[in-house]
Protein backbone atom coordinates (compact mmCIF):
# COMPACT_ATOMS: atom_id res chain seq x y z
CA UNK A 1 0.00 0.00 0.00
CA UNK A 2 1.38 3.43 -0.96
CA UNK A 3 1.96 5.96 1.83
CA UNK A 4 -0.53 8.79 2.24
CA UNK A 5 0.69 12.16 1.07
CA UNK A 6 1.44 15.19 3.25
CA UNK A 7 0.10 17.49 0.57
CA UNK A 8 -1.92 17.01 -2.59
CA UNK A 9 -2.57 19.53 -5.35
CA UNK A 10 -4.72 18.27 -8.23
CA UNK A 11 -5.29 20.18 -11.48
CA UNK A 12 -5.26 23.55 -9.68
CA UNK A 13 -5.95 26.74 -11.59
CA UNK A 14 -6.07 30.14 -9.91
CA UNK A 15 -6.74 33.44 -11.67
CA UNK A 16 -6.70 37.02 -10.47
CA UNK A 17 -8.78 38.90 -13.01
CA UNK A 18 -7.15 38.33 -16.41
CA UNK A 19 -3.89 37.08 -14.80
CA UNK A 20 -3.49 33.31 -14.43
CA UNK A 21 -1.22 32.61 -11.45
CA UNK A 22 -1.49 28.79 -11.65
CA UNK A 23 -2.79 26.62 -14.47
CA UNK A 24 -3.38 22.88 -14.14
CA UNK A 25 -0.83 22.33 -11.35
CA UNK A 26 -0.39 18.80 -9.98
CA UNK A 27 1.85 18.07 -6.99
CA UNK A 28 1.99 15.47 -4.27
CA UNK A 29 4.42 15.41 -1.34
CA UNK A 30 5.03 12.14 0.51
CA UNK A 31 6.74 11.42 3.84
CA UNK A 32 10.52 11.66 3.55
CA UNK A 33 10.48 13.92 0.50
CA UNK A 34 11.88 17.44 0.42
CA UNK A 35 10.64 20.01 -2.09
CA UNK A 36 11.43 23.63 -2.85
CA UNK A 37 9.29 26.18 -4.67
CA UNK A 38 11.45 28.29 -6.93
CA UNK A 39 10.41 30.89 -9.46
CA UNK A 40 10.33 34.50 -10.49
CA UNK A 41 8.20 37.07 -8.69
CA UNK A 42 4.59 36.55 -9.70
CA UNK A 43 5.13 32.92 -10.72
CA UNK A 44 2.50 31.64 -8.23
CA UNK A 45 4.63 30.28 -5.36
CA UNK A 46 2.83 32.18 -2.61
CA UNK A 47 -0.54 31.56 -4.24
CA UNK A 48 0.11 27.82 -4.23
CA UNK A 49 0.97 27.87 -0.52
CA UNK A 50 -2.13 29.90 0.35
CA UNK A 51 -4.27 27.41 -1.60
CA UNK A 52 -2.80 24.42 0.22
CA UNK A 53 -3.31 26.14 3.59
CA UNK A 54 -6.92 26.92 2.71
CA UNK A 55 -6.63 30.71 2.95
CA UNK A 56 -7.56 30.94 -0.75
CA UNK A 57 -9.79 28.79 -2.92
CA UNK A 58 -8.73 27.47 -6.33
CA UNK A 59 -10.82 28.38 -9.35
CA UNK A 60 -10.45 24.78 -10.52
CA UNK A 61 -9.06 21.61 -8.93
CA UNK A 62 -8.21 20.98 -5.29
CA UNK A 63 -5.35 21.67 -2.90
CA UNK A 64 -5.10 20.26 0.61
CA UNK A 65 -2.84 19.03 3.35
CA UNK A 66 -2.78 15.34 4.17
CA UNK A 67 -3.81 13.52 7.33
CA UNK A 68 -0.43 13.39 9.09
CA UNK A 69 -1.02 16.11 11.70
CA UNK A 70 0.70 18.61 9.43
CA UNK A 71 0.69 22.13 10.88
CA UNK A 72 1.08 24.68 8.11
CA UNK A 73 2.71 28.03 8.74
CA UNK A 74 3.32 30.66 6.14
CA UNK A 75 5.50 33.74 6.41
CA UNK A 76 3.96 36.30 4.08
CA UNK A 77 6.11 38.54 1.93
CA UNK A 78 4.84 41.72 3.57
CA UNK A 79 4.88 40.36 7.13
CA UNK A 80 8.19 42.03 7.98
CA UNK A 81 6.32 45.12 9.16
CA UNK A 82 4.56 43.01 11.82
CA UNK A 83 7.73 41.44 13.27
CA UNK A 84 8.90 42.12 16.81
CA UNK A 85 12.55 42.94 16.14
CA UNK A 86 13.49 42.26 19.77
CA UNK A 87 12.78 38.52 19.28
CA UNK A 88 15.02 35.93 17.67
CA UNK A 89 14.01 34.11 14.50
CA UNK A 90 13.41 30.87 16.42
CA UNK A 91 11.23 32.65 19.02
CA UNK A 92 9.16 34.14 16.20
CA UNK A 93 8.78 30.72 14.56
CA UNK A 94 7.68 29.02 17.80
CA UNK A 95 5.00 31.67 18.31
CA UNK A 96 3.56 30.91 14.86
CA UNK A 97 2.78 27.30 15.76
Amino acid sequence: MAPKSYMRVQNVTKKFGPFTALNGVDLEVYPGEVHALLGDNGAGKSTLLRLVMGTETPDEGSARLGEHNVVACYFEQNQAEALDLSKTVIDTMFEAV
